[in-house]
């Protein structure tokens, strides 16, 4: 797993609760490293694995395909599935004597959301702490900007209970 945000814990989570070992996972910011009870992640450099046969990257970095391609074994599969904001790209040469195959996450489907729960509802699966903070509605502005600046800020969820509802302001 390339990635220790909440959609890498995620991912790891799940893994788990369908009962692979626990992942390798790769990540670079130290705040990120640890998921009791899960993962601890390990900075790239220091792996010295070169033979993964399975990826997936969650890490949102578009150049993660360069890190990755000597680091798998022939034939492995990389799945993509983080958030890129530039083009994913790649040197051809490295990839070239590893022959991987690419593949790109798909959405969620109903009948994933329907194992997730199943999943939660057994006790094969724990969301904790992948929600780290919280705000009224009101503070959407710097929300956001902490949602995607604060490597601490796994999840951000805004709270509307507060918030004036259209009801209260139509008989204002």
């Amino acid at each position: 797993m390339v990635g220790h945000g909440v959609l890498g814990r995620l991912l790891v989570r799940l893994s788990q609760a369908l009962g692979a070992p626990i992942p390798t996972v790769w990540e670079l910011d130290p705040g990120r490293a640890n998921d009791p009870g899960h993962a601890r992640a390990v900075d790239p450099a220091d792996d010295p694995r070169r033979d993964y046969r399975w990826v997936v990257d969650a890490s949102g970095d578009s150049r993660v395909l360069d890190a990755l391609m000597p680091r798998l074994a022939r034939g492995a599969t990389v799945t993509l599935a983080g958030f890129y904001a530039e083009p994913v790209q790649f040197a051809f040469a490295p990839a070239f004597g590893r022959e991987p195959v690419i593949r790109v996450a798909a959405e969620w489907r109903p009948e994933d959301l329907g194992d997730v729960a199943a999943m939660l509802s057994d006790g094969r699966l724990s969301l904790a702490g992948l929600i780290t903070h919280r705000r009224p509605a009101e503070e959407a502005g710097a929300a956001y900007e902490q949602a995607f600046t604060d490597a601490a800020c796994l999840k951000m969820v805004l709270d509307w209970r507060a918030a004036p509802g259209e009801s209260e302001t139509q008989h204002a």
